[in-house]
């Protein structure tokens, strides 16, 4: 039986579980988030087709990039559902701050190990969106 590439349906986002997404950030101490993001846009840009950018442009610059895709995961829940109640916003805001706690001293700086709690959130709403959009 062949392969049929063109019978495959790529969902709009980066499909990941909540428990994987929270038990790679805490173990590679938030490195998986550039992952994550990097993956998060290279879907809107398959999605997005007359859309160029850089996925890894876009990955390494996360601190500006990270409230442009919670409000892309918002905005396409608000289409498919009528409305959405994700907190784009302060979801993004608690990342950046939580991000921000590394700088701390001590045992402080630890705290950012914690950052993921901000992205379950927006995966769970993408998760769901990806169900929604590629079961037919």
């Amino acid at each position: 039986m062949a392969n049929d590439q063109s019978s495959m349906v790529t969902p709009p986002f980066f499909p990941v579980s909540l428990r994987k997404l929270a038990l790679l950030s805490f173990c590679t101490m938030g490195l998986y988030h550039l992952y994550w993001f990097y993956m998060h846009w290279r879907h809107v840009r398959v999605w997005n087709a007359g859309r160029d950018f850089s996925p890894a442009r876009r990955t390494l610059l996360f601190s500006f990039f990270c409230f442009p895709m919670f409000r892309r995961v918002r905005a396409q829940d608000a289409r498919v559902n009528g409305s959405s109640s994700l907190k784009a916003g302060l979801l993004a805001l608690g990342y950046i701050a939580a991000n921000l706690l590394d700088l701390l001293p001590d045992a402080w700086g630890l705290l950012s190990l914690f950052s993921f709690v901000f992205l379950l959130p927006v995966q769970a709403c993408a998760n769901r969106l990806n169900e929604q959009m590629c079961s037919a």
